[in-house]
């Protein structure tokens, strides 16, 4: 992928890829246009939401070392859906606070509030527009099972603070008064509108003036702009903004959020493991670990295979023991079967794969 083999400056990823969608036209609603829930992939025209995705996909990997277009998009998935992977309507991250907790979780963004001085402000979401408004949505309107289910995952959410953010009349303020918000990070401007949390995101900016402004994809100005107001003034021409959320990409966010994925052990030349592979590389919930890739793959397989009990069986009947499930809580599978057995939640609600589970 071409904007991943470029030489982004380190640490300043963000604001880097960002400058890069600059002009890009404004276009709303790009996600809505399959009636079946997939990954949507549009550079060329861009909303709020989908310039941050798209912006923070691309730091995220180029930060985890990634160059292929399948790096971007495995995480990009953990950015947009719920459990990292598209399964329908539902999974979407529909609203900030869902998506920035999904994020969070995941160790791919941190919240930032600093001593909180000028953080004075905690943000309670009560997020409930799209249930009571179903009819301004196409992939809800005469859906009533779908709005019923997200309705029920907005009450879930409901009531659990998202954390401290700076009120507008602090926003006005400078660098030296506000430290810890730095060029690159995201912004969610806070509302006031009724059953909505969030209605608008952002980069933070500081310019020339010693002010913050904001990098956006924007209505107004009908494509990506760094807004020449400050923040400030934008803010005040928008009387149900009410503040700002910021959140910052974390140091490595992919190793971060390793170590709550599943290994899988295969080896190309393993043909039981060919449809385990298809299934770990679109899966966010599984790292992919091919031991013919590298020695201390191979090593790392090798101790576990010569302490864990659960190869005791498959080394009496001769075998290797891939494909090799290890989850983070220690436990071991040797197959699709086995491993969605002893972890029903994980199981997807497509078809599986299905294999013998003997094994190489």
């Amino acid at each position: 992928m071409q904007l991943l083999a470029e030489k982004a400056p380190q640490g300043g990823e963000v604001l880097y890829y960002a400058r890069k969608f600059l002009g890009v036209p404004y276009v709303a609603a790009t996600l809505e246009r399959s009636k079946q829930e997939r990954l949507i992939i549009n550079l060329k025209e861009l909303d709020c939401s989908t310039l941050a995705e798209t912006v923070l996909a691309l730091a995220t990997t180029k930060r985890a070392g990634g160059t292929r277009f399948e790096d971007y998009c495995r995480t990009l998935m953990l950015f947009r859906y719920r459990g990292g992977r598209p399964d329908g309507y539902v999974s979407r991250l529909h609203y900030f606070t869902w998506w920035a907790n999904s994020a969070v979780k995941n160790g791919l963004l941190q919240h930032v509030d600093g001593q909180r001085k000028y953080f004075s402000k905690q943000l309670v979401p009560n997020v409930y527009y799209m249930s009571a408004n179903a009819d301004k949505y196409p992939l809800l309107k005469g859906r009533p099972a779908r709005t019923d289910s997200i309705a029920r995952l907005e009450k879930a959410e409901n009531g659990k603070p998202l954390g401290y953010y700076i009120p507008q009349e602090n926003t006005g303020l400078g660098r030296n008064a506000l430290p810890e918000v730095r060029d690159g990070d995201l912004i969610g401007i806070v509302t006031n509108k009724k059953g909505l949390d969030c209605s608008h995101l952002g980069f933070a900016v500081w310019g020339k003036d010693g002010k913050l402004h904001l990098l956006n994809a924007s209505s107004i100005h009908k494509k990506v702009v760094e807004e020449p107001k400050t923040l400030r003034q934008y803010l005040s021409e928008h009387p149900s903004s009410i503040g700002i959320i910021v959140y910052r990409l974390t140091d490595n966010p992919l190793k971060t959020n390793r170590k709550n994925m599943t290994k899988v052990y295969v080896m190309s030349t393993c043909p039981d493991c060919a449809a385990v592979k298809e299934l770990a590389k679109e899966d966010s919930r599984f790292e992919l670990i091919d031991l013919g890739e590298h020695v201390r793959n191979l090593k790392a397989f090798l101790r576990l295979r010569d302490t864990h009990p659960a190869f005791e069986k498959v080394k009496a009947r001769g075998s290797i023991g891939i494909p090799c499930f290890l989850s983070e809580d220690g436990s071991v599978s040797f197959s699709l079967e086995d491993y969605f057995e002893k972890h029903p939640d994980a199981e997807p609600s497509g078809e599986a794969c299905s294999l013998d589970g003997k094994g190489c």
